[in-house]
């Protein structure tokens, strides 16, 4: 049976943010974001999505773990509700999680307008180039699936400097610069990449990238992993392509070089949709591809990823059967009673289902549970209810 507290709610957050912060810390070393980062980018994606859905305890199997005083005395401050809001009383970690709320849901919305626009962007400008002589034998000669070839439009648009793959209601558009000379060879070069960007489903890790760094938009490591995320992608499509030798990795050099040389041809006054610009390479990355290229590394080494990801599963599963909470009684109150009983100890229950837990008389806690409290002591529903009953 799965039981959600406040306790299971913090130890799923706090257990997310690390592991974003560690693979953040992971990715500001190239070399090893390059061999190993695929892989753990993906995994720890996952791990977070499923513990961002599931922010619960196993009531079989969970044990609960008594934090140390004074952080339980921290809990309790900003669940206690304290500030009037509107006519209710509000506690710090209800405005913490208004302001969250609202700003995901802006951020969230904003994205999925954006993707709109850029749909809308491409549609109005961009001009069918798919059954064009050279573009068609190269996207039959990368792609000899007919459905999928079904599913690709390549557009060629204005303002972009870098071809881009975009997908919209399962179908994929590849975009290409306007004025970006590419021989057949090149062409061919470009389809591999941005067909292999379809082909390994890096649309949709990028996608679920993007909702866990917009749900976690006040952690500023969500920022740097969406930016190093998006370098990594690039160097293991550019792995993928060039599969053929030295000869081929300097052809597919110089073509990545003609396409970071190319620049917007004139300016057509036409605002470029943000999507657009989030899926675009960025010229800066060009350097640090080419010279991942010409060490000729392969991407990753499968039995060090796995020594790596080890103790972050580790890590997870803990998460799930250790849930730290908060159990607090102030030092002042100890000169009333050593021990709570129902004699000395009551709880008001608050709306959204925390109990605030009086000795005798004061406020000393607000708890998400009551497993470590006397079964028999009294619950009230308001704290005007609870003071009336106990001067009677």
């Amino acid at each position: 049976m799965l039981n959600f507290s406040f306790a299971s709610l913090i130890m799923a957050i706090v257990t997310s943010n690390l592991f974003i912060i560690v693979l953040t810390l992971i990715f500001i070393n190239q070399s090893v974001m390059r061999e190993f980062g695929f892989s753990l980018l993906g995994m720890i994606c996952t791990l977070i999505i499923i513990r961002m859905l599931f922010p619960f305890e196993f009531a079989h199997m969970t044990k609960n773990i008594n934090l140390p005083w004074a952080a339980s005395k921290l809990f309790s401050f900003i669940r206690h509700p304290r500030i009037p809001i509107l006519g209710y009383s509000c506690s710090f970690w209800d405005i913490f999680v208004i302001i969250w709320g609202i700003g995901f849901l802006v951020l969230f919305y904003q994205y999925m307008s954006s993707i709109k626009d850029t749909y809308n962007f491409i549609r109005k400008y961009g001009v069918n180039i798919t059954d064009s002589p050279g573009y068609k034998a190269a996207l039959c000669k990368t792609v000899d699936n007919k459905k999928l070839q079904d599913r690709i439009t390549i557009l060629q648009l204005p303002l972009i400097h870098s071809p881009a793959v975009f997908r919209y209601h399962l179908h994929y558009y590849i975009l290409i610069p306007d004025g970006l000379p590419l021989d057949e060879e090149e062409q061919e070069f470009i389809f591999r990449h941005e067909v292999s960007h379809i082909l390994h489903h890096d649309i949709t890790l990028k996608f679920l990238l993007q909702v866990i760094c917009l749900f976690y938009w006040w952690n500023p490591f969500c920022y740097m992993l969406k930016k190093r995320s998006s370098l990594l992608f690039e160097l293991r499509v550019d792995s993928s392509v060039v599969s053929k030798g030295d000869e081929q990795t300097r052809q597919y050099i110089g073509c990545l070089i003609k396409v970071s040389k190319h620049s917007i041809a004139g300016n057509s006054g036409i605002s470029m949709p943000s999507a657009i610009k989030f899926s675009l390479k960025m010229e800066s990355d060009t350097f640090i591809r080419v010279c991942f290229l010409l060490e000729n590394k392969k991407m990753r080494n499968k039995i060090l990823t796995r020594l790596i990801s080890l103790p972050l599963c580790i890590i997870y599963i803990f998460s799930f059967i250790f849930i730290f909470e908060g159990y607090y009684i102030s030092p002042s109150n100890m000169e009333y009673s050593q021990e709570v009983t129902s004699e000395n100890t009551y709880f008001v229950k608050n709306k959204d289902n925390t109990y605030d837990v009086y000795f005798y008389g004061k406020h000393i806690d607000t708890a998400s549970s009551l497993d470590y409290y006397p079964d028999d002591c009294k619950i009230y529903l308001s704290l005007k209810e609870a003071k009336k009953n106990e001067e009677n």
